[in-house]
């Protein structure tokens, strides 16, 4: 824990944190360190204490789940019978339950409120009350980031008579002995260690989607008001009540509360056992529509695989947005606590917290292997970057940088993956796939043991949609812990800066000798050959992606005896390919080298489609990503890649494959701009085409 602890500075930029574990009640870790202030000038001591942000949550649920032990409260009743202006614009039947597990269709509040008005309570809960929900509520779940805890205040406040800080305060941190508030008195300031704001960046899903998308409504909201900036150092912000996010606490209050939950503390414990459960017990699973990625929820606490990379399967509690954790694993016993100054974004876990649990659990077991080490320092400096790609796109001749890039870069070392950065992006991942209404059909025939060679009929990697809809499909359903090596077109490698990040994500240059070495070492290996029929992009008449005669991937196949598996994707970046048929136009038009050179210095920045003369475009596809059944020769002897004409059958077979499923994904979706753009305007996310109207 001790060396966790300190790599959180040393390796991930913490300036002042502390972190504390409770093993079957009573504490075995309690760190702390660093700095309070960003300054460095103030050490960070015994009874410091920072914001925990929406780690706030799981604190205000356990409030709810006591007084409904001593009858007060039942989840299923609708909350109107307790706050009866709540009932108001189809409000009515809207159970408790719903609002702990996010379902109740009230993420986003509706309404111009000042921030004066926010921190006096009343005028933001009487708009709640006025306001219709985002979506039918009970109907689909979404993150309800600040509204969860004013309804549930608001309800605690109708009940007891006390504000929810109040509540928790008497009957609840008092009698545990807890240093956590939600509400920080003026007398507690000096205690209190700043935020420190992320040093640059977009806003999770904010900056991606727009503050006008609903995303955008409830991470920014209420009335765009919020900004993860030095506002939530404000006294007056940290004094004011906001039970989902603006708690204050050190890190041994909150393992305190989480272990009080799944055992005695001190002869003490808060909730019982059939609480506990019923509490965890999943609610809501799936698709998020506010985060835009899967997310799991039980009555007020997260569930892994939301809670936080590491935690074990019975695990539950709520991170927070500046790297805070709360976690209680009643399977092991063991409660977690973390908090830190140095806010970060990532929807699905902090390397912070990541290192910390990972270091938890193996003390517990310890044979389990370590995390592998990160390999590449993160780059920074964007405007350097963006300023060498665009001298080097400007001053070059692309076809030649090109070609040469390719015989630079397919000797260098390949497979550094950084399996903590495929973590982090894995949310974006998603994002994009949810942005694009994309689907992935068919993944079960994939072999889930072995390596295995995936052949796709798209360009890039997780940097273009299509293949990251698949990438992400994989890591969910796989496991990140498998990582997917692709073998993505070489001249990104030639790219200043861009070789590192092609490398972290697992992307190596496409060649035949490292797709060998890939399956030697029991990676699967997705392979974007060139060919030539209209399923594979025209790369290959430069011969650079060196498959020599585009068979090269078939005989690798029978030499090494792996199945072969056709990944056709429809959609994504080649969307208005497959719209006009480009490929002829293009030729006709005399601008194939166009089309080759557009994608390397486009970068897919922003992740888009590409078309002639318009690289990056960000247009909303309907992207359809079909596995077809394995193909396996393995009643072939290696010798097999040798002969010519048994590489020409397989070939034939997996080209006519892919080439049939592409028309056939084509015929269901001629149009995947314009239908996925129909399904936008109308708000219908369901699968197929729009109709006539």
């Amino acid at each position: 824990m001790q060396e966790a602890f300190a790599s959180c500075f040393e390796n991930h930029a913490d300036v002042g944190a502390a972190c504390c574990v409770y093993l079957d009640g009573r504490p075995v870790a309690d760190l702390y360190g660093g700095f309070a202030d960003r300054a460095q000038t103030q050490p960070w001591n015994d009874d410091t204490v920072a914001l925990i942000f929406s780690a706030t949550k799981g604190a205000t649920a356990v409030c709810i789940h006591l007084l409904v032990e001593r009858g007060l409260l039942d989840l299923d009743a609708p909350v109107a019978r307790y706050w009866p202006e709540f009932g108001a614009s189809g409000k009515a039947e809207i159970p408790l339950r719903w609002v702990l597990s996010h379902q109740a269709g009230l993420a986003a509040v509706e309404g111009d409120l000042t921030l004066e008005e926010i921190f006096a309570w009343d005028p933001v809960v009487r708009a709640i009350a006025a306001q219709a929900p985002n979506w039918e509520p009970g109907s689909a779940h979404g993150y309800h980031a600040r509204s969860y805890g004013w309804i549930l205040g608001e309800v605690v406040r109708r009940v007891t008579g006390r504000s929810l800080g109040r509540f928790f305060a008497d009957e609840i941190a008092a009698p545990l002995g807890l240093d956590l508030r939600i509400g920080l008195p003026s007398s507690e300031l000096a205690r209190f260690a700043p935020m420190i704001p992320p040093g640059g960046g977009l806003s999770s899903l904010v900056g991606l989607l727009g503050a006008g998308s609903l995303a955008g409504r409830v991470m920014s909201g209420p009335s765009s008001l919020f900004a993860y900036d030095e506002m939530w150092n404000r006294p007056d912000l940290l004094a004011a009540e906001m039970p989902s996010s603006n708690g204050v606490s050190d890190a041994r209050s909150l393992a305190r509360l989480y272990a009080s939950l799944i055992g005695e503390v001190d002869g003490r414990r808060l909730l019982s056992q059939a609480t506990v459960e019923r509490a965890t017990t999943e609610q809501a699973s799936g698709a998020d529509k506010v985060l835009y990625i899967p997310s799991r929820y039980g009555l007020g606490f997260m569930l892994p695989p939301s809670l936080a990379p590491g935690c074990g399967p019975r695990s539950f509690g709520h991170p927070g947005a500046g790297g805070a954790l709360g976690f209680a694993d009643p399977a092991e016993g063991l409660s977690f606590g973390y908090v830190s100054t140095q806010m970060r974004f990532g929807l699905t876990g902090d390397p912070r917290t990541h290192e910390l649990v990972d270091a938890v659990y193996r003390s517990r077991r310890p044979g389990l292997p370590r995390p592998r080490p990160r390999s590449f320092a993160v780059p920074t400096d964007l405007t350097t970057f963006a300023k060498d790609l665009w001298e080097t796109a400007s001053s070059l001749d692309p076809v030649q940088w090109w070609a040469s890039a390719t015989e630079r870069e397919v000797a260098e070392a390949p497979f550094q993956l950084d399996v903590d950065f495929l973590q982090g992006l894995l949310p974006y991942m998603e994002t994009l796939a949810s942005w694009f209404d994309a689907e992935v059909r068919g993944f079960d025939r994939i072999p889930r043991q072995g390596p295995v060679l995936l052949v796709g009929n798209h360009s890039g990697g997780v940097l273009t949609p299509d293949t990251s809809v698949f990438f992400a499909h994989w890591y969910r359903t796989q496991g990140i812990e498998r990582p997917l090596v692709g073998l993505a077109f070489d001249a990104a490698f030639g790219i200043p800066g861009f070789r590192t990040l092609m490398r972290r994500i697992g992307e190596v240059p496409a060649n035949r000798e490292n797709a060998r070495r890939a399956l030697a070492e029991g990676h699967p290996v997705l392979v974007y050959p060139g060919g030539e029929r209209e399923a594979f992009r025209p790369w290959s008449d430069r011969n650079r992606i060196d498959f020599g005669d585009r068979m090269g991937f078939v005989k690798l196949a029978l030499q090494l005896g792996v199945p072969v598996v056709p990944v056709v994707g429809h959609g994504g970046h080649s969307s208005t390919v497959i719209l006009t048929r480009g490929d002829q136009i293009s030729s006709l038009l005399g601008l194939e080298r166009l089309r080759m050179t557009t994608f390397p210095i486009a970068l897919q920045i922003p992740w888009g489609l590409s078309t002639a003369g318009v690289p990056g475009l960000p247009l909303p596809a309907k992207i359809t990503m079909q596995i077809c059944e394995p193909m396996n020769w393995g009643e072939l002897p290696p010798e097999a890649a040798d002969d010519p004409a048994i590489v020409k059958r397989c070939y034939d077979e997996i080209t006519t494959t892919m080439q049939e499923t592409l028309d056939r994904l084509a015929t269901e979706h001629p149009f995947p701009i314009l239908s996925r753009l129909g399904r936008l305007v109308t708000g219908n996310r369901a699968a197929g085409p729009p109709s006539e109207a």
